[in-house]
């Protein structure tokens, strides 16, 4: 990909995303009007790219759109603006443009992943309606199932979109169909099969290590750390959709009167609630907000002073700026665990409220008071 010049649309996207995430950060209205300026110079270019033959077929342009996208995702709503999900109709009618000969390229596939996992993410707490237009899409896609391992999850997103609206029309029923219940259920089961065999394929060194200590006063008893947001997001992926496979079996279980395969898969979402927990200290430990009981509260407080004194300065330490990302990134599918009502221990409900409320107060803290992030 060429570098791009002073005034390209990838290079107001990127000024965007930057100023729009840290004038969050540092409640700077200055750099919130520059983010928005940016913004607003970026679609103006990229639309205009979009009518170029040429243009319209680049790298520059498709990762213009997709820092749109994530510039959505994070910034204040403003009435004057398209849904989150325009951004990512736009990503897939790009790639569809560029037909399958440019789908080799780093950008291609990096941006094909994305689509799929926003795919999932809907499949998790979005509309039906986000649902079934991303699905329709996808058909015309190819699976991004030549990806690293860590990656491939993407891959079974549109599957697990199809057990979805299944499930939702089934629930619209007035009456149901044995058969097409079995069915449904054992499409499930086969997708959660796919996804329970994918740690086998996960390199050791992208594995989540548990880290050793003597007592950890906090659910689940224990905390995983791994080498980057991006391996911690790919796991808790996984968890994710094994959550809604799982909810697809345990309902049509029931139907059945299969209780005993109820009870199995409703365990397997109390597992995969645990490890999620487990990833809240590395996702957003740093940011502190609730008084925590553990030994190092003392110099936990040191710290949030430091990163206070900081931000003041117009520093952000890297290590908040990495837990405040991972807080988006946890809000809306702690949400969604909590409104889709898998089975749930009494400690595993109190657990994801408490860190609900400790993300919503870090928003509050940074000025942002009704914090409504749907995976639209």
């Amino acid at each position: 990909m060429k570098e791009s010049d002073d005034d390209s649309s990838l290079k107001h996207a990127m000024f965007a995303v930057y100023n729009g995430f840290y004038s969050f950060i540092l409640k700077s209205k200055e750099m919130e009007q520059d983010a928005e300026a940016s913004f607003a110079a970026a679609v103006s270019l990229a639309r205009a790219a979009l009518d170029d033959p040429v243009e319209s077929k680049s790298d520059a342009t498709l990762l213009t759109v997709l820092l749109l996208s994530m510039f959505e995702n994070f910034s204040s709503v403003k009435d004057y603006r398209s849904p989150v999900k325009t951004h990512w109709v736009g990503l897939a009618q790009l790639l569809q443009h560029r037909g399958p000969e440019s789908l080799d390229s780093s950008i291609s596939l990096f941006c094909l992943h994305q689509y799929y996992f926003r795919l999932a993410a809907v499949v998790l707490g979005g509309e039906t309606e986000t649902v079934k237009e991303l699905l329709d899409l996808s058909k015309s896609l190819p699976l991004p199932c030549n990806m690293q391992p860590t990656n491939s999850l993407a891959s079974i997103s549109a599957s697990l979109a199809r057990r979805r609206l299944q499930l939702e029309n089934l629930n619209l029923c007035s009456g149901f169909d044995v058969q097409w219940i079995t069915l449904l259920m054992q499409l499930a089961e086969q997708t959660d099969g796919e996804l329970m065999r994918w740690p086998d394929y996960v390199p050791p060194s992208c594995q989540p290590k548990k880290a050793v200590r003597d007592f950890y006063p906090n659910y689940p008893g224990w905390e995983d750390r791994y080498p980057s947001l991006a391996v911690a997001q790919d796991w808790n992926h996984y968890r994710y959709l094994r959550i809604m496979a799982n909810i697809i079996i345990s309902r049509c279980a029931a139907l059945l009167r299969l209780y005993s395969q109820a009870a199995a898969a409703d365990q397997i979402c109390e597992q995969m609630v645990d490890e999620v927990c487990a990833s809240f200290v590395y996702y957003i430990g740093r940011l502190k907000i609730n008084d925590d009981d553990d030994e190092d509260s003392d110099s936990d407080s040191d710290s949030d002073s430091d990163d206070m004194q900081s931000k003041e300065a117009g520093r952000v330490d890297e290590k908040y700026a990495i837990a405040a990302i991972g807080a988006m990134l946890l809000l809306p599918k702690l949400r969604w665990i909590l409104q889709a009502e898998p089975s749930l221990r009494p400690k595993q409900k109190a657990c994801l409220q408490l860190n609900v409320k400790k993300i919503l107060r870090f928003y509050r803290i940074h000025g942002v008071e009704n914090v409504d992030m749907p995976d639209e």
